[in-house]
């Protein structure tokens, strides 16, 4: 199926394996982000505090971007986020870079029903490329 899709004009990093140095930094960070966020996270004494705290959402996006590369990487989807696929063309350190800058604006904003809004979609699209992985 990737292959159909590349002739198709359609994402061609199917199957690509990221370079190390790529996963090494994915994997760092991934690792990092879960630590730290997940005592915060889970401290929270509310799901209202949970729902609306960046940690939440850098939580949430790591395990995103790191389902999303094993999954392309291993050929088992295609991203079809219009927005996300550039990013991702020739790796995914500009995804990674993107999704921190967005994780700075949600902390600069400190607006709450932004925030959580942010949170339910990037936690929903998580929890959804993890169900895809076998």
């Amino acid at each position: 199926m990737c292959n159909q899709d590349c002739n198709q004009g359609r994402s061609c990093n199917c199957g690509k394996p990221a370079a190390a140095w790529q996963w090494i930094i994915i994997t760092l960070v991934a690792f990092w982000l879960t630590v730290f966020c997940t005592f915060k996270v889970f401290a929270a004494p509310s799901l209202e505090d949970v729902a609306t705290s960046t940690d939440t959402y850098a939580l949430c996006k790591t395990m995103d971007v790191a389902s999303t590369a094993y999954l392309i990487d291993h050929g088992l989807a295609v991203e079809a986020n219009p927005i996300v696929k550039p990013l991702i063309a020739n790796g995914y350190v500009p995804l990674v870079l993107v999704s921190f800058g967005l994780w700075w604006v949600l902390n600069k904003l400190n607006n709450k029903p932004v925030t959580a809004v942010t949170n339910t979609l990037t936690c929903g699209i998580a929890i959804h490329n993890l169900t895809l992985i076998p």
